[in-house]
């Protein structure tokens, strides 16, 4: 049963649960009858994958045939029921567990605190940790993570830093993921003061800052503008012998084009590239919308061959900007070209396309040819949105005598004055 259960649980991890299923089946028609712990590996491997019919019915299979459940088949059962939403049947499956006398341990409560703590349900979140206490299970440093985390996401740094000195009192010590946490709080409240201050703290009580603490300071230091102490940290981050992920690269990308540093961004694209370096389309993205914004058309058509030539697809959003700031230089032609090319590559418009399009024809006054876009953008379920209804509205109080401007608004403002927002 060792060896089965060793193939088995490469299986399941690998994303192949259904060949695991397969293989249960061989064993179930030899001598070997399989456990509660095979049950198990292929139970949270469905999980896993997201395939919770089967695993429920594993699970009915299970109690058909005596084979007991433990508090691991249950802990899986409830975390993929929760990923799920299903937040009523996990509920259901943790009562059933204790009716069976299974006591549900940490793992099983973290799986319900994190479950509502990502639906925004923090108190609810609490709950279940008050809970926990209650029955005699002792929370770990993971569940005093998630909630923090949970707070954190909705702003509560007040509740944060309560939970956080909870954990200490209680006697348990904060990970770095816990520092990490609090810092992000500071600085999406704009503290970056006592972020720092927490970020030089930790090596001092003995924790190592790790590639998400680096990362958060870059984010909180761009957002504020002070991007030449993102500069210094990053020099600090290499001094150190962390290697920058994939994310790091991406802030201060966004961090440089968003204050105005397009050429030390496109130099550090350049860097990126020489070192083999892998950037995907969202960086590229990061550095076109820039570009855009900078009136610098002829960089943003450079970039985006760029993109065919590495083997990248731009998507919808790729499109869109570039749509835009053609649009903003008045060169319509080349944004109705491009438009049409996006969609002849697979790429379809989105709402946003369609209506930063029409906002552009619009703003030249090229009525017949906004009116054609937009009964093909209503043709196809999107809706003017509140900039290109206030525009036309604007345009027909201004200059209503247009030929142009008086078929508009046959079509999108009838004679009860309301805007029109279907053909």
């Amino acid at each position: 049963m060792v060896t089965y259960g060793t193939i088995v649980n490469g299986f399941c991890k690998t994303g192949n649960s259904s060949t695991a299923i397969r293989l249960l089946r061989l064993i179930e028609e030899s001598s070997c009858k399989p456990n509660t712990v095979l049950y198990n590996m292929i139970i949270d491997g469905l999980c896993k994958d997201r395939m919770m019919d089967d695993a429920l019915r594993l699970f009915s299979e299970m109690n058909e045939k005596r084979i007991d459940p433990n508090v691991v088949t249950y802990t899986s059962l409830i975390c993929g029921l929760c990923k799920f939403g299903k937040w009523n049947e996990a509920t259901r499956m943790l009562q059933e567990m204790l009716d069976r006398d299974i006591s549900p341990n940490v793992q099983t409560f973290n799986v319900l605190v994190d479950a509502r703590s990502k639906e925004g349900l923090v108190k609810e979140a609490e709950g279940v940790f008050e809970v926990m206490i209650e029955i005699g299970v002792d929370p770990d440093v993971v569940t005093y993570n998630t909630l923090m985390d949970g707070y954190c996401f909705q702003g509560q740094m007040d509740e944060v830093i309560r939970i956080f000195n909870t954990m200490v009192d209680s006697g348990l010590q904060p990970s770095i993921f816990s520092y990490n946490i609090l810092i992000s709080g500071y600085c999406k409240k704009m503290k970056i003061d006592e972020a720092m201050h927490l970020f030089r703290e930790i090596p001092r009580i003995g924790l190592k800052l790790d590639t998400g603490t680096f990362n958060t300071m870059f984010q909180g230091l761009f957002r504020i503008g002070r991007y030449a102490a993102a500069r210094e940290l990053f020099n600090e981050m290499q001094a150190a012998d962390l290697v920058p992920n994939t994310q790091t690269y991406g802030i201060l990308l966004d961090g440089l084009c968003k204050n105005g540093l397009i050429g030390e961004a496109s130099s550090l694209v350049q860097m990126m590239e020489r070192n083999g370096l892998y950037l995907d389309v969202v960086m590229y993205s990061i550095l076109i919308d820039a570009s855009c914004k900078d009136k610098k058309l002829d960089t943003v058509r450079d970039l985006f061959n760029q993109l065919s030539a590495k083997g990248l697809c731009p998507d919808v959003k790729t499109y869109t900007m570039i749509i835009r700031g053609l649009c903003e230089e008045g060169r319509l032609d080349e944004a109705k070209e491009l438009f049409v090319i996006m969609e002849q590559n697979g790429c379809l418009q989105n709402e946003v396309t369609y209506n930063t399009i029409i906002r552009g024809f619009l703003g030249q006054c090229k009525c017949y040819e906004a009116l054609v876009l937009l009964e093909e953008m209503t043709g196809r379920g999107f809706s003017p949105d509140a900039s290109t209804s206030s525009l036309i509205v604007d345009l027909i109080l201004t200059k209503g005598q247009d030929p142009g401007i008086q078929e508009l608004r046959n079509k999108f403002l009838p004679k009860d004055g309301t805007l029109n927002a279907g053909v």
